[in-house]
């Protein structure tokens, strides 16, 4: 994929924020593929063990130590699996008071803010999103919906507040999740969220028209390009394999998304990717990796998964097998072994 000049703006983080004790390599390879592209990127972690090694790495590191109001409420209160991903929901929600941390502690008055499996394109337009944005800045689903794959802070109140709101709201609705909690404080306060566009005119579900229309900033035409929350990147690229016993599923087509990509195809031109959809065509600024396939950060690989994944969904949904099937079955087979040479030996002692 040939280089083009970056939009990243030097002064400006990108910040991602890893909560937990081990870093995984899809993370890894995006940290060195976001560094490769140019500008300040910063990882916030709550591991020494992480922020050490990437120090090492010439990475910025910002360690999060949660304070005990912040944690505990926020632990106490909401009624999630905790064992569920190591506390995903939990570590969804508090990532937003680590983000306000390192803006406190670092004198930051902006930051953009990517999910760990959020691949941006070399044109990413990092300076148009802090020059056009309110207070806050994220995609939608649909109505309720928010997907923070590209999480935009243009004033440090409005985070502040936003995080007031999740700790309120958490407890009056335990059930809460960073994806509902945005969607509200968006509805609530539409002065100070700009919602990035995610559609153009063929993208849009046509059973969803009536509530798109309520949201003309979905498919402004301002930005020359539209943003991925989750639904393009889930498509043709998967669902997280962990989700679904070790199975990658394909080309799914959720009609509860805005998006419909049914009969889109991906395409890169030069470095800029781009979706073509019964005649118009749209960049795309980023995508939202659900998968965590790590290849698609390696940027001599991606161009050759996007074309083979654009072919492969002619053909419609696909439940492909991951490498998780085929370690989890070695492991049954070696466990059946073993267990059948414990019966014989017991056997022959008898």
């Amino acid at each position: 994929m040939n280089s083009e000049p970056n939009n990243l703006p030097g002064e400006v983080p990108i910040v991602l924020v890893h909560l937990g004790n081990n870093i995984p390599l899809y993370l890894k390879l995006n940290l060195r593929y976001l560094k490769n592209l140019g500008g300040r990127i910063v990882l916030v972690t709550d591991s020494i063990k992480i922020a050490k090694s990437n120090r090492r790495k010439g990475l910025e590191v910002f360690l999060f130590e949660g304070t005990p109001r912040e944690v505990l409420r926020l632990s106490s209160s909401l009624d999630h699996n905790h064992r569920f991903r190591e506390g995903f929901w939990y570590k969804a929600i508090i990532r937003f008071f680590a983000l306000e941390a390192y803006m406190k502690m670092s004198k930051e008055e902006q930051l953009i803010h990517l999910e760990s499996d959020v691949w941006i394109s070399p044109n990413f337009p990092a300076r148009k999103l802090l020059d056009n944005t309110k207070g806050l800045a994220f995609p939608l689903c649909n109505a309720t919906t928010a997907i923070p794959s590209v999480f935009v802070v243009k004033q440090l109140k409005a985070l502040i507040d936003f995080n007031h709101f999740s700790e309120s709201k958490i407890q009056s609705d335990p059930k809460a999740t960073d994806m509902s909690l945005l969607s509200e404080f968006q509805r609530i306060n539409p002065n100070v969220v700009t919602l990035l566009p995610t559609l153009n005119r063929a993208l849009i579900r046509h059973s969803m028209e009536d509530e798109v229309a309520k949201l003309p900033a979905l498919v402004s035409k301002d930005w020359d390009g539209i943003f991925d929350a989750n639904t393009i990147g889930q498509y043709f690229f998967g669902w997280d394999p962990r989700n679904e016993r070790g199975y990658r599923l394909l080309f799914q087509n959720y009609n509860e998304h805005f998006v419909n990509p049914a009969r889109a195809r991906l395409f890169f031109e030069e470095s800029r990717l781009f979706i073509s959809k019964d005649g118009e065509v749209s960049p795309i600024f980023n995508l939202h990796l659900h998968s965590k396939d790590f290849r698609i950060f390696i940027s001599y690989l991606l161009p050759m998964m996007v074309w083979f994944r654009s072919i492969q969904s002619i053909r419609g949904p696909k439940r492909q097998k991951t490498i998780e099937i085929i370690a989890r079955r070695l492991r049954s087979l070696r466990n059946s072994i073993i267990r059948n040479i414990n019966l014989v030996i017991r056997r022959g002692t008898e």
